[in-house]
């Protein structure tokens, strides 16, 4: 198996889990929306968070369009600078979404409600994509390494996004972060606890006021 084809294998497992997280976001949608009391709030904010991940599917789809190199017909419609367009737009969306999130000083770790979990195994699939990636570009061909000049990148911001979607779904339904603590003795085993000592609940959603983030906004072809 060629390196070519190993990313290949990576970027349709992101592509099947990716499927089903979909899915999931829209069956929570639909959750909190037949609710007597539905906040119509987090409803549009979870469906925006549907759309937002079914256009990062299609990015995904030309990815893999390009690692196959076929249908031919196909691989020169996609715009040259399509990758560089969306994590360019992605970016905006995560700083978007991190004013929101409170600021924490040790790491989050990556629990929550199962859309957050997720999301969070999202990311792990993309940052595993993104080290081979890194790894063995050297061994592109000049014609490949030009076709996939800003894929790296691309990875990357995805990457990034998943891990900012999940704590800030996390945030929507007023679900508890879990921070990493120290152990307190040598050899001790690492302990975590929810943040600000406040056990893990998932509460029914209020309001938050979190502004509906911007769309990716890729290109139409």
């Amino acid at each position: 198996m060629t390196v070519r084809q190993m990313l290949l294998f990576q970027v349709n497992e992101v592509q099947g889990f990716l499927g089903d997280s979909i899915n999931l976001a829209a069956a929570v949608r639909g959750g909190f929306a037949s609710s007597a009391d539905a906040n119509q709030t987090l409803v549009a904010d979870i469906d925006q968070l549907v759309r937002l991940l079914a256009e990062i599917q299609i990015s995904f789809a030309d990815l893999t369009i390009l690692l196959n190199n076929e249908p031919k017909e196909l691989v020169g419609k996609i715009p040259a600078d399509n990758f560089n367009f969306v994590s360019t737009n992605l970016e905006k969306i995560i700083e978007h979404l991190s004013k929101n999130l409170p600021k924490r000083e040790v790491p989050v770790l990556k629990r929550g409600n199962s859309l957050a979990i997720a999301l969070f195994k999202l990311q792990n699939l993309v940052w595993a994509a993104k080290m081979f990636f890194d790894e063995e570009k050297s061994s592109f061909s000049a014609s490949e390494k030009t076709a996939l000049k800003d894929i790296g990148k691309f990875l990357e911001t995805i990457e990034n996004f998943f891990f900012t979607a999940g704590r800030w779904i996390n945030l929507l339904v007023n679900q508890k972060e879990y921070l990493w603590i120290e152990p307190k003795k040598p050899g001790e085993a690492q302990t975590t606890a929810p943040a600000q000592g406040q056990a893990q609940t998932i509460q029914t959603p209020k309001p938050t006021g979190t502004p509906t983030p911007p769309t990716v906004g890729q290109t139409n072809r």
